[in-house]
């Protein structure tokens, strides 16, 4: 019996994608949007908040993953990840009108 390999890392080649139409706030502007996600770009190194350049040619896009910054200490990984979860917190009770400080 074969099992077809289904680990991301181990998984190269191709990705056959299509281009989708996408419109801007107005709705009245459509362009063309390519959409990449999935588990197996953590796999490959693309985790979240990495950041990338893509280098464009005629029929052609590349992207490539930047140097890795340094990594933080754990303590300040956890305070950052802190800050940014009552960022998010605060902005999302400024957007509905229900932000009440020190009651969320």
């Amino acid at each position: 019996m074969t099992h077809e390999n289904t680990n991301p890392i181990e998984q190269k080649g191709e990705r056959h994608l299509t281009i989708q139409p996408k419109s801007g706030y107005s709705g009245n502007n459509i362009h063309p949007e390519i959409r990449v996600a999935g588990k197996y770009l953590e796999a490959l190194g693309f985790a979240i908040g990495r950041k990338v350049t893509m280098i464009t040619e005629p029929n052609k896009l590349t992207i490539t993953l930047d140097p890795a910054p340094p990594e933080l200490d754990p303590a300040e990984h956890k305070r950052r990840v802190k800050e940014y979860r009552q960022t998010m917190k605060d902005l999302h009770c400024r957007l509905f009108e229900t932000y009440e400080p020190g009651n969320y």
